[in-house]
């Protein structure tokens, strides 16, 4: 490929690229992700706003991989950190939100709503609990491509007027009042 191994993600097409052979359910996981979260947040942006979003949550989660890798010479590709931009957004804007999740323990199964604030607070605990244990072991998942893009999406979404006034939010949380204020206002100042 022209441009050594760092190319693709310069150019962001790392975001529609997966490795099929290696992670089906990977693929299949962020699809369902992005099939439930990502319906509502694109909802709340719009199309447009929403492709810009995902597209920018994907270059941050690149970044951060390259920036906790430094010496791989994997390039990282697949759409795991812009994906999990779409779960950030998703708790910022939804909060309470109830999903419907499928629980198991042992041979009993069950269907069962979980506020999504507890659905994704465990996403991203097993991110960084896995980005721990996984450290310095080479390929496999991006774990910090998907902290990353979490962290851009939520971010991306709290200094977001129009996402705010079309979703209705009102700031129902006391850290979601704080950060929103901060971030405001710094924007406001730099304008």
């Amino acid at each position: 490929m022209r441009g050594g191994p760092g190319a693709i993600t310069r150019r962001g097409d790392a975001v529609h690229l997966h490795v099929p052979a290696r992670g089906l359910f990977h693929l299949a996981g962020n699809m369902l992700y992005l099939w439930i979260f990502g319906n509502n947040v694109e909802d709340a942006m719009g199309r447009v706003r929403f492709m810009v979003f995902y597209l920018l949550c994907g270059m941050i989660a690149a970044v951060s991989h390259a920036a906790t890798n430094t010496q791989s010479l994997i390039p990282m590709i697949g759409a795991s950190g812009a994906v999990s931009g779409v779960l950030g957004a998703y708790l910022l804007l939804y909060p309470h939100a109830r999903v419907l999740t499928l629980f198991t323990l042992g041979f009993f199964v069950r269907m069962i709503e979980v506020p999504a604030m507890v659905v994704l607070g465990f996403w991203l605990v097993f991110q960084f609990l896995s980005a721990m244990i996984s450290q310095g072991s080479g390929g496999g998942v991006a774990w910090y491509a998907h902290i990353g893009g979490f962290s851009r999406g939520w971010s991306l979404s709290a200094c977001s007027r129009e996402v705010r006034s079309r979703s209705g939010i009102r700031g129902d949380t006391a850290v979601y009042d704080h950060y929103l204020h901060m971030r405001c206002e710094a924007q406001d100042r730099r304008r």
